[in-house]
């Protein structure tokens, strides 16, 4: 469920603008490296599709310069762009 935020935009709504700014392609792969790219123990994914889950559960973790490519793409938009959930 979308939850509306103090702009009055959901929570959806704001982080595809985010990402529209950012001006990086993200795709469910790409953001699932991103977060096995930092020290974590466990990620939650969600899915229908135990091939989905296999292939997430397989997938690698993105290489440091992808992972530099969004952070720098982050910091470069990043103003005011605090948690929205």
């Amino acid at each position: 469920m979308a939850r509306v935020g103090a702009s009055g935009r959901t929570d959806r709504g704001t982080y595809w603008d985010r990402l529209r700014a950012m001006q990086v392609e993200v795709t469910s792969e790409r953001a699932l490296g991103f977060v096995r790219a930092q020290p974590v123990s466990s990620v939650l994914v969600g899915t229908t599709r135990l091939e989905h889950l296999r292939a997430m559960v397989e997938s690698e973790p993105l290489e440091p310069a992808a992972v530099d490519e969004l952070r720098t793409a982050f910091r470069r938009h990043d103003h005011g762009w605090d948690g929205v959930i």
